[in-house]
């Protein structure tokens, strides 16, 4: 008996909490007045504004993953080549945006980048100036720059923990053979790297494209998403079927990618469990490395203001 009752609480939540609300979700999209039940699905599909949020979730996730990427890339060559003082605190502090409250992230935006905010402030004073000089309040500049912020730590993880497992013999192999750093880099090392770049990359697009709270605190109703027209539809406008449409449409992009990701995440994962071994080759850190790492823990902190 209590084995059933066991097997019986995650199906019940299950149901309760994802297969209802889903269930209804549909009946509500395909539920019109009209004589066509398929009415909702052609509205919006045919309103030039909401095709418009469609396209303007798609490439402002596609911009916020390529910045991702150039802010993320850099930081996991660092953690993956690199030992140095402090290495642990920075790896635990890239993650803490992951798991910050969106209101508190982006309340945190408004005081340091807003036309009231530290930096105005401050440059204002300095500079004599009587208005804003960084004018990026609801604007597609602070998407990004948040979406960045949130999503830079999921690259750092996924393509460090691949490169890390890269045995450096690899690429000494191929120097010996006497390839440039180039050439191992383009033909060893980042075919190896491609799958997990790829995947977190695609992770950071899907964050990114259903994004919400940034949206709607830092960015206003014109950049509206797909997530923040639903909200708009369902929550201010009471027009529950076309907001059942939109997100019957959010789970399909979303489903479709998180697929993508997951055989993309399957290609690599063996590479999870294979470690080079304690006599691996290590280089020797010179003075030009140091310098880089210093620039480096200082790009990572700077991410992190």
């Amino acid at each position: 008996m209590l084995r059933i009752s066991l097997t019986l609480l995650p199906l019940i939540f299950f149901i309760a909490f994802f297969a209802y609300p889903l269930f209804k979700i549909l009946i509500y999209s395909f539920d019109s007045s009209e004589d066509i039940a398929i009415y909702p699905f052609a509205k919006i599909l045919t309103d030039p504004y909401y095709l418009g949020r469609i396209w303007f979730t798609t490439w402002q996730a596609f911009l916020s993953m390529i910045l991702a990427l150039l802010a993320g890339l850099p930081i996991a060559y660092i953690f993956s080549k690199y030992e140095f003082t402090g290495k642990s605190f920075l790896q635990a502090l890239t993650t803490v945006p992951f798991v910050m409250p969106t209101i508190v992230v982006a309340m945190g935006f408004i005081t340091l980048f807003g036309n009231d905010g530290i930096l105005n402030t401050g440059l204002s004073k300095f500079l004599n100036l009587n208005e804003p000089l960084i004018k990026i309040n609801n604007s597609l500049t602070m998407i990004l720059i948040a979406h960045t912020f949130y999503n830079y730590s999921i690259i750092v993880r996924i393509v460090s923990s691949i490169w890390t497992n890269i045995d450096p013999e690899l690429e000494r192999a191929g120097s010996i053979l006497g390839a440039n750093k180039f050439h191992v880099f383009t033909k060893i090392t980042l075919p190896m790297l491609l799958p997990a770049i790829i995947s977190s990359a695609l992770l950071a697009f899907t964050f990114s494209f259903s994004s919400f709270g940034v949206i709607l605190v830092l960015a206003g109703p014109k950049f509206a998403t797909i997530e923040v027209s639903i909200y708009q539809l369902a929550v201010k406008l009471m027009d529950l079927p076309s907001a059942s449409t939109l997100c019957i449409i959010q789970i399909i992009f979303t489903y479709s990618f998180m697929i993508l990701y997951s055989n993309l995440q399957n290609r690599y994962s063996n590479w999870i469990n294979i470690r080079p071994s304690k006599n691996t080759y290590k280089p020797k850190k010179n003075k030009r490395d140091k310098i880089f790492i210093i620039l480096g823990v200082i790009y990572i902190l700077i991410l992190r203001k």
